[in-house]
Order: C-alpha cells, then structure tokens, then sequence
C-alpha cells in the first residue's frame, strides 16, 4: 500500500511541476512577443528613416554639385523610398519623410538658383536628372524606370 500512495505523490508532484512550467511558459510568451514585435517595429522604423535621409542627402549632394557649377546636367539612378516627398520653392528644396507612427523629418537646402521640380510620382527605381537650364535655374526631374 505504501507503494501506491508513494507513486501517488510522485504523480501529484510532476504534475505541479508541469503546471509551473507551463504557467511559466505561457508567462514568457505573453510577454516575451509584444516585447519582440516592439524591437522588430523599432527597428524597421529606425531603418526607413535611415533610408530616407540617405536619398535626402543625395539629392542634396547632387543638386548643390549642378548649383556650384560643378557639372552643368547631372543623370544618376536614384531610389525613391516609401514615404518620401520633394517640393520646391523659389530656390528652397524640401525632402520630407513621413510614414504611420513615425515623427515627421524634413530636410532644407537653399541654393543660388531657382528650382524648377518634376518630383517622382511614388516610391520607386528613378533616374534623377538635374539640368542648369538658364542662368540661375536648375531643372530638377525624376524621371521613372519602367
């Protein structure tokens, strides 16, 4: 008899021991994956914004190299990345990023010459074409890759 309540108690204390487990587990997980998808969102932000500065400081770069008189027509593959946007005004060109749940970035850049801008339609392969077309305008045009 002794023997049964024995294995009794053997079985009794596995199964509390599963039952830590699995509460533990279930613990681990319940807050475990909301912890990862906040990471893996984190950073995918991080690398959008990344992105767009990159191709923001390449436009700049491109455009300023035209405007100082570096080279007179410019023609370079360029990708535009979701969530970006290109105005002008006057001499003033404006690249801004905005995309869900990320703060709105803008960047500024004023030239010598007016800017004459044919922005990209979407996100997308482009050849970025910046032309001194008269005396004190450049003529910057995207220009998509099909």
């Amino acid at each position: 008899m002794s023997n049964v309540v024995s294995l009794k108690d053997m079985v009794s204390r596995s199964l509390e021991k599963m039952m830590l487990v699995a509460v533990g587990l279930t613990t681990a997980v319940l807050v475990g994956v909301p912890v990862l998808l906040y990471a893996m969102n984190t950073v995918n932000n991080a690398t959008q914004i990344e992105t767009a500065q990159v191709f923001a400081e390449q436009v700049h770069d491109i455009v300023n190299s035209t405007d100082c008189g570096i080279t007179n027509d410019t023609l370079v593959e360029i990708e535009v990345p979701s969530g970006v946007s290109i105005s002008a005004s006057g001499s003033t060109l404006t690249i801004t990023f905005q995309h869900d749940m990320i703060q709105t970035i803008t960047w500024v850049e004023t030239y010598t010459s007016t800017i004459i801008l044919i922005p990209p339609e979407s996100a997308g392969a482009y050849n970025l074409n910046v032309v001194k077309v008269n005396d004190g305008e450049l003529l910057v045009k995207f220009i998509a890759l099909s």
